[in-house]
C-alpha cells in the first residue's frame, strides 16, 4: 500500500513539473523605443508652437510605438490643457500618477490644475474704484477745444470715441485721444454702436437714424421715425430694437430697420410708468422707472420680471458678469448683483456728484457729469482672492546666451485673459518660477497688446452676410466644431478674436469646450446678434473681454481690431544645467501675480530641444 502511495506521488510530482516546463512565461508587448522618443519629441515641439491638434497625434503615435512609454502620459495632459479638454487632461493625468505615484512635481501639476478648473462662466464679485478727470485731461485735447454741454442726456462708446447727445445744442460731441468731432443732430437722447463704423442715433422727437463712418465722415444708411417721443434705445438683436416711451409710457419693441412696432411693456402696477434709462443683456432689459423709483428687469414673452427700488433713476448699464448699474438723478450709482437665490442685492454705491450718464468700454465704467465737461472713471475690482487663480499657457520658449556673469536664460511667452483686464493691467506684475525642482530668478519683461492680430467669424447660414474677413462655416455634424478650431488655429494666424454668430444653436458642453480654450489661449470671444443670445453666450463674451455686434453684416472694416494680451518672462539659470530625465524633472512652472489676480503655468523645458 505505501509502495503504491509513493508510486502515485511520484507521478503527480513529475506531471506536475512538466505541466511547469510546457508552460510558457507572459511576454509584454514589445515597444520600439526609439520610435516612440522621436515621436515624442515631434510632439514636444508642436506643442511649443501650439499646434495643439497635430502634436495630439504625435504623442498617440507616440504611444502606439511604445505603449509602456509612460511619460506620453503627462506630455497629453498638458496638451489637453491647452486644448480646454480638462476631463480628457485629468484623465491622462491620473494615468501617470498611477505608474508614478510619488512624482511631486506631477503631483503639483494635478493638484493646480484640479484647483484652477472652476467653472468657466462663473461670475466674479467686484466692487468699482476709480478717479474723476475733466474731459480735456482724459483725452488730451489741446486747449482751443472747448467742451461742455447744455442738455447732457444719453452717451455711449463708438469704437474708442466717446459719444455725448446734447438735446439742447442738437449736437452729437466725439472725444477720443488728442481729437474732437461733432455730429449735427436734432435732440438726440441716445446712441447705440452697431460695429466698428456704424452707429445708431435716436432724437427725442422718434427720429432713429443709423450712420456710417467713412474716412471720417459720417454718411447716413438709414433712417425711420416711431411716430412719438422716446427717451432711450437699446438693441436685442440685428432686427431687434427696443425704445422707452414716455408719452405713452410703454417699452417698445420694433423690427429693425423698418420700425414696425411688435410688441410693448409696462409694468402691472397702478403707478404712473415714466421709462427713462434702458439696458440689455441677451434677452433681459433693464428699464428705469423715474417717476416710480423703480427699475425693472424683464424679457419678452415671459411674464416674470424683477423689480428693484432706486431713488429718482436715469441712466443704466450692464457691468461685468451680469451686475446691473443704476444712476440716479442725483448721481448716486448703486450696483445690484444676482444672487444664487434670484434676489438682487446692492453690492456697491458710489457718489459722483452732479453724476448724469454712464457708459462702459470693455470692463471699465464712465460717468459724465451734467455739464458735459467731468468724466469719472472706475474699473471693476476683485472682491476676494478666492477663485481668482487662472491657467494660462506658456509658448514658445527661446533659449538665449546673456553674458559671462549672469550665464544663460529662457524666456517664455504667456497669453492672459479674463473679465477684469484693465485691473490686471493696472498692476504691478510679480513672478514666481520653478525649474528641475529649484526656485529661479526671473522677471516679466512686458505686457503689450500683440500687433497684427486676426479675427475670425464662426456663423452657419449667415455666412452670405460676410465679406471681406476670415469665416468657419459650422454645421450640425457633431465633430465640425472641432475641426473648425483645428483648421483656424493650426493654420498659424494670430487669431485674436472669435466672433460667435448667434443664431448657431452651440450647447452649454459646446460653449465651454470653445470658453477654456480661449481662456487658455488669449482670445477674446465676440458675439455676432443676429438672434437673441443666450445668457452663456453673453458671459462667454464678458469673461474673455470680448464685445457685440448688432450690424446686419460684417467685414474687415467694421470689426473690433481686439489684440491679444500677452507678456513674456525670463528665467535665469547657470550654463552647467543640462536637460535630462522625465518631463516633470524639467517642468517649468511659473506664478505670475499681477494684484488679487494669479496666472498659472507648466511647461517642461528642454534647452536642447528648443
Amino acid at each position: 500500500m505505501v509502495k503504491k502511495i509513493c508510486l502515485l506521488a511520484s507521478v503527480l510530482i513529475f506531471i506536475s513539473v512538466g505541466s511547469l516546463k510546457a508552460q510558457e512565461p507572459i511576454q509584454p508587448a514589445k515597444g520600439d523605443r526609439i520610435i516612440s522618443e522621436r515621436f515624442f519629441v515631434d510632439s514636444y515641439r508642436k506643442l511649443i508652437e501650439r499646434k495643439y491638434w497635430s502634436s495630439l497625434e504625435s504623442v498617440d503615435d507616440s504611444l502606439k510605438a511604445d505603449p509602456y512609454n509612460v511619460d506620453c502620459y503627462l506630455l497629453k495632459a498638458i496638451v489637453e490643457r491647452a486644448m480646454g479638454l480638462s476631463e480628457r487632461a485629468l484623465s491622462d493625468l491620473n494615468s501617470y500618477l498611477e505608474v508614478r505615484p510619488r512624482d511631486a512635481t506631477a503631483k503639483g501639476f494635478f493638484k493646480g490644475f484640479s484647483n484652477n478648473d472652476g467653472d468657466p462662466f462663473r461670475r466674479i464679485p467686484v466692487k468699482y474704484r476709480g478717479y474723476s478727470q475733466s474731459l480735456k485731461a482724459f483725452f488730451k485735447l489741446p486747449p482751443q477745444i472747448a467742451t461742455g454741454t447744455l442738455g447732457l442726456a444719453g452717451s455711449g462708446f463708438f469704437g474708442d470715441s466717446l459719444a455725448l447727445c446734447d438735446r439742447i445744442s442738437d449736437r452729437v460731441q466725439f472725444f477720443s485721444p488728442m481729437e474732437y468731432r461733432e455730429l449735427s443732430f436734432e435732440s438726440p437722447v441716445g446712441l447705440v454702436p452697431l460695429s466698428l463704423n456704424h452707429f445708431v442715433v435716436a432724437s427725442e422727437k422718434g427720429i432713429v437714424v443709423e450712420y456710417e463712418e467713412d474716412d471720417a465722415l459720417f454718411k447716413v444708411v438709414r433712417s425711420g421715425d416711431l411716430g412719438e417721443s422716446l427717451e432711450s434705445i437699446a438693441f436685442l438683436s440685428d432686427t431687434r430694437m427696443v425704445a422707452a416711451l414716455p408719452d405713452t409710457r410703454k417699452v417698445g419693441l420694433y423690427e429693425y430697420p423698418s420700425l414696425k412696432r411688435i410688441s410693448e411693456w409696462s409694468p402691472p402696477q397702478t403707478g404712473i410708468f415714466e421709462p427713462r434709462g434702458l439696458a440689455v443683456r441677451g434677452a433681459s432689459v433693464a428699464v428705469s422707472d423715474r417717476n416710480g423709483d423703480k427699475v425693472f428687469i424683464f424679457s419678452w414673452g415671459d411674464q416674470n420680471y424683477v423689480q428693484l427700488d432706486k431713488e429718482a433713476p436715469r441712466s443704466l448699464l450692464w457691468g461685468v458678469g451680469g451686475d446691473l448699474l443704476s444712476l440716479s438723478d442725483y448721481g448716486t450709482m448703486s450696483v445690484f448683483s444676482p444672487e444664487e437665490d434670484g434676489h438682487w442685492e446692492i453690492s456697491d454705491k458710489i457718489e459722483v456728484e452732479e453724476g448724469l450718464s454712464m457708459a462702459r468700454m470693455k470692463d471699465q465704467v464712465y460717468i459724465i457729469k451734467a455739464d458735459g465737461r467731468s468724466i469719472t472713471a472706475l474699473t471693476p475690482t476683485p472682491l476676494k482672492k478666492k477663485g481668482l487663480t487662472r491657467d494660462v499657457i506658456l509658448y514658445e520658449p527661446l533659449f538665449e546666451e546673456i553674458n559671462e556673469d549672469q550665464g544663460s536664460a529662457i524666456s517664455v511667452r504667456m497669453s492672459i485673459n479674463g473679465p477684469l483686464i484693465s485691473y490686471t493691467k493696472s498692476q504691478s506684475g510679480v513672478l514666481s518660477t520653478v525649474w528641475q525642482d529649484t526656485m529661479k530668478p526671473g522677471r516679466i519683461l512686458s505686457i503689450q497688446d500683440e500687433v497684427g492680430s486676426e479675427a475670425i467669424l464662426v456663423s452657419g447660414k449667415n455666412l452670405n452676410r460676410i465679406s471681406d474677413t476670415k469665416a468657419l462655416l459650422i454645421s450640425e455634424e457633431d465633430n465640425s466644431l472641432e475641426r473648425g478650431l483645428r483648421m483656424i488655429w493650426e493654420e498659424g494666424l494670430p487669431v485674436s478674436q472669435l466672433i460667435l454668430d448667434s443664431s448657431i444653436e452651440l450647447s452649454k458642453q459646446q460653449l465651454s469646450r470653445i470658453l477654456r480654450f480661449c481662456l487658455m489661449n488669449g482670445v477674446s470671444i465676440s458675439a455676432w446678434i443676429t438672434k437673441i443670445p443666450s445668457d452663456n453666450l453673453i458671459l462667454a463674451v464678458e469673461n474673455t473681454g470680448g464685445t457685440v455686434y448688432y450690424s446686419s453684416s460684417l467685414s474687415k472694416k467694421n470689426i473690433f481690431p481686439l489684440k491679444t494680451n500677452s507678456f513674456f518672462i525670463k528665467i535665469f539659470y547657470p550654463d552647467t544645467v543640462y536637460s535630462s530625465g522625465y518631463p516633470s524633472k524639467n517642468m517649468l512652472s511659473t506664478i505670475a501675480d499681477f494684484g488679487m489676480i494669479s496666472y498659472r503655468g507648466w511647461l517642461p523645458v528642454w534647452p536642447d530641444l528648443l
